[in-house]
């Protein structure tokens, strides 16, 4: 590889300016604070500065910023300076996690991207609660303790109704609950969050049956009433052998293991339930000049397969003149449905 060198003289720093003029989080964090400077080959040894050591200090300088620890709630002025008398300063805020009570709603303000705001609910109860916001709303993450980590995030489910959207998940009297928002948005983001109890299902219902081919694996919901139900369910088939089904909320998963058909049941922890047939269909393997004699009831579906021993044109048809041409690459396994409207 050919590239051109070139040696020339730093230049002065004729401005500098923080990316955004305040930068926040909560103790514990460690945030990047990025700058901007001009003109383009401007090089001096920066003096970086925070007013408060003991809310903040700084961890790592790069080319372009600085990394920060936040240590204890307050403000903190962060300032860069250079030789040659050009600098500038940023607010760096380390926020405190406010506590939200069962039933209370607490207004929160994300101010940039990435901006976060963080809550701690410890209820008094066991049982099965729903973190509430108004549709449109930041995102939410849900830790046991009081720091967010990978290591303990609790299992949740989306939730929704007509005016809000969130997260249902089961906690236990006592512990505490950490739930982090952040804004993806680079605007102001004004919101607010509720702590409701999550209701018990009066009737469940699915919307339709489900016909697949087997091998297939895929999701099977099951609804219910009212908006803000939301427990734990049972999954069970009647006939294993055709169809399994496993999960523990309103989302079951679904692997179809033989031909034939099977009646799913999800059953909620207090009584409501529902069915829905599950038919699968045998996978008919094709290959070139072969005919395959199927009967498709309306609303079925025939699956096939077609594995080319040689790249080329291809055409899958019926006696009715309904015909498929394709492009077949040798060796590709293609997968053909037919279905009756």
């Amino acid at each position: 590889q050919e590239c051109e060198l070139n040696l020339i003289k730093a230049q002065n720093y004729e401005s500098l300016e923080f990316s955004q003029p305040d930068s926040s989080g909560f103790p514990g964090d460690l945030i990047g604070v990025d700058f901007t400077s001009a003109p383009m080959f401007a090089s001096e040894d920066l003096i970086w500065t925070i007013s408060d050591p003991a809310i903040a200090e700084i961890e790592h300088i790069g080319f372009t910023g600085v990394n920060v620890l936040l240590k204890s709630v307050g403000v903190a002025t962060l300032s860069v300076t250079a030789p040659s008398d050009i600098s500038a300063s940023c607010t760096v805020t380390v926020k405190g996690r406010e506590t939200i009570a069962f039933g209370e709603t607490k207004e929160f303000t994300l101010n940039y991207y990435l901006d976060t705001e963080e809550f701690l609910f410890t209820p008094t109860e066991s049982g099965r609660y729903i973190v509430a916001t108004p549709y449109g709303g930041p995102s939410c993450g849900l830790y046991e303790g009081t720091e967010p980590s990978s290591d303990n995030i609790v299992s949740s489910k989306s939730w929704s109704s007509d005016e809000y959207s969130g997260l249902a998940f089961t906690a236990e009297a006592g512990k505490t609950y950490l739930l982090s928002f952040t804004s993806w948005k680079d605007r102001v983001i004004e919101s607010s969050v509720t702590i409701m109890a999550a209701a018990t299902y009066e009737t469940l219902y699915f919307k339709e049956d489900y016909i697949g081919r087997v091998g297939e694996v895929n999701g099977l919901n099951v609804y219910g009433t009212p908006d803000n139900a939301s427990e734990a369910i049972t999954w069970t088939s009647s006939n294993p052998e055709v169809a399994t089904i496993s999960g523990t909320d309103d989302y079951g998963y679904l692997e179809l293991v033989g031909p034939g058909t099977a009646i799913i049941t999800a059953t909620a922890a207090s009584g409501a339930s529902a069915s829905c047939k599950v038919t699968a269909k045998e996978v008919i393997d094709l290959n070139p000049g072969d005919t395959a004699d199927v009967t498709i009831e309306p609303g079925n579906y025939a699956y096939f397969t077609f594995t080319p021993a040689e790249s080329g044109r291809y055409i899958f048809y019926t006696p009715n003149d309904a015909w498929l041409g394709f492009t077949a690459q040798e060796n590709q396994h293609y997968a053909p449905v037919y279905g009756n409207s």
